[in-house]
């Protein structure tokens, strides 16, 4: 007896697609909405790089700025970037982790964000230029 998937639910299907068709034309605005804030509401809370995700604490005493930076080299080590290769960082935020892998393990990146806020700031923190080159505008 031969296992086969089962037959396609064409009202489901229909609904899906109208449901990634509205993510599709939606996405931008839901990027401004929420990343668009206004880049002094997120310092208020977020470490000097403004990494927006977790962080690895390694004691309860350490910081969080600390603690982000051993994060973004954790997952460069973790991908076991070498120098010269190309890092493609697809929702890069505010750049923390690009800057940091073009930094300090010397890799070419291009950073993508949709957030015109955050690729302002990135910008005009970032001036290093062969590093603010490689982030496309919105």
């Amino acid at each position: 007896m031969a296992l086969s998937l089962p037959k396609k639910n064409k009202q489901r299907s229909a609904k899906y697609s109208r449901t990634k068709h509205r993510i599709r034309k939606n996405g931008k605005q839901s990027i401004a909405h929420h990343y668009d804030l206004g880049n002094d509401f997120y310092r208020l809370w977020l470490d000097p790089e403004m990494v927006y995700s977790c962080a690895y604490f390694s004691s309860h005493e350490q910081p969080l700025a600390e603690a982000q930076r051993d994060k973004l080299d954790y997952l460069c080590r973790k991908l076991r970037l070498q120098e010269g290769q190309h890092l493609l960082d697809i929702g890069c935020g505010w750049g923390a982790f690009s800057i940091w892998a073009a930094h300090h393990y010397h890799v070419k990146v291009h950073g993508i964000t949709l957030s015109e806020e955050q690729y302002r700031l990135l910008m005009a923190i970032y001036s290093d230029p062969p590093t603010a080159n490689n982030f496309a505008p919105p």
